[in-house]
């Protein structure tokens, strides 16, 4: 694999728009529509309307027995002397985050995030003394307050569940700041696209 290119976030994240802005759906029930045949869409770009809330719930503080057993398993892409040895499972985080919001058509939804960068950032939080109550608060507040502030122009990077086609969760989050418009005449105040 040979890297050939970086898509930054120069301009205002403009080079990443021109990939992720493509097809960007604003309307639930369209979505799940296009997750079934014939489209069988599982990824996708949705932009909300309003985001409501960023949910925290409880959540077990253990894998699953079976997730457990399959991450025991031997890796078959290993090779040399760590080849025998059993795969180490990440630290579970022990809370469920959802974000609450609208769509286009006032459609109030919840979907529970899995973008991996909640877990990094709650075990960052956690590692350097924050309590689990304390790191869940600062998830919320760097998800909530920062990525989805009256300033961000926010999308959600969106996927389905193997076991669930018709579900859908937050797999990552699109955050450029809101670019105000040029104005052909002097206006009071900012408009933005």
């Amino acid at each position: 694999m040979t890297v050939v290119g970086e898509i930054g976030t120069k301009y205002n994240w403009e080079e990443r728009k021109n990939y992720c802005l493509r097809e960007v759906y604003t309307n639930m029930t369209q979505l799940i529509d296009d997750s079934n045949d014939p489209k069988n869409k599982p990824l996708a770009t949705f932009k909300p309307l309003e985001i409501i809330d960023l949910i925290i719930e409880k959540d077990d503080i253990e894998w699953k027995k079976e997730w457990r057993d399959q991450l025991a398993q031997l890796d078959m892409f290993t090779s040399g002397k760590n080849q025998s040895q059993p795969r180490e499972p990440i630290r579970k985080v022990p809370y469920k985050f959802k974000y609450h919001f609208k769509d286009e058509t006032g459609k109030e939804s919840k979907m529970m995030i899995e973008d991996w960068e909640v877990g990094a950032l709650y075990w960052r939080c956690v590692d350097k003394g924050a309590t689990p109550p304390e790191a869940a608060k600062m998830v919320k507040e760097k998800f909530l307050n920062q990525l989805c502030g009256p300033d961000k122009d926010t999308h959600f990077y969106v996927g389905t569940i193997l076991a669930h086609p018709k579900s859908w969760v937050v797999i990552g989050v699109f955050w450029p700041k809101l670019k105000p418009r040029k104005a052909s005449t002097p206006t009071t105040g900012t408009l933005f696209e």
